[in-house]
């Protein structure tokens, strides 16, 4: 895994490449914002970046603000000193996965590294199973009928409309409003199932 530093101390930059190279860790360092965008945007692709909040020029904030606009899932794990605590608020709001106070102890910065990077993972994991959810959740046929009823969901999940689904119990109802759902606009929101019976 590769970690961007950024922070205009030299010394800080420095202890913390020894520090997660002894962790194993791949580190490029930048001493200021605008280096660590021109890095990125230059495809470091760095697996995760340690940013600080106070630099002169482009401060960690405004930083974060362009790193956000070139890429919204890379992790980045703001450093901020004590009593910056709306700051670090604000950072967070902006989108960055974590946050350590200077000083810190060498076990937390791991600590911090490794929930950040089990986050992604799982996020990657639920993004593959919903994948493979919506793979499976097709239903094959080679019956005419249901052949016609696939196309016509095909038609019509990519509109607006309200669909009633009519039949009897056992006969796919709720087979087809789900590929419905997964074919519409709203696939990515949930589908909720309603037994109006028990209403």
């Amino acid at each position: 895994k590769h970690v961007l530093v950024v922070d205009d101390e030299e010394s800080v930059r420095r202890y913390l490449a020894t520090l997660l190279a002894s962790e194993g860790y791949e580190v490029s360092c930048a001493e200021g914002g605008e280096e660590a965008l021109g890095m990125i945007k230059q495809q470091l692709s760095p697996s995760a970046v340690i940013l600080d909040v106070m630099m002169p020029q482009v401060d960690g904030l405004e930083t974060l603000r362009r790193i956000r606009e070139m890429d919204e899932a890379l992790p980045v794990i703001m450093l901020s000193a004590v009593g910056q605590t709306a700051t670090i608020v604000k950072a967070m709001k902006m989108g960055a996965s974590d946050y350590l106070t200077k000083p810190f102890e060498d076990d937390e910065l791991g600590i911090t590294l490794e929930k950040v990077f089990d986050k992604m993972t799982l996020v990657r994991e639920v993004e593959d199973l919903r994948d493979q959810l919506n793979k499976t959740s097709d239903f094959i046929s080679i019956n005419d009928e249901m052949i016609r009823i696939k196309e016509m969901i095909r038609k019509i999940a990519g509109t607006d409309a309200t669909v009633l689904v009519l039949g009897e119990s056992g006969v796919g109802k709720e087979l087809i409003a789900r590929a419905l759902h997964d074919q519409s606009l709203r696939r990515d929101k949930i589908m909720v199932r309603v037994n109006c019976a028990a209403l």
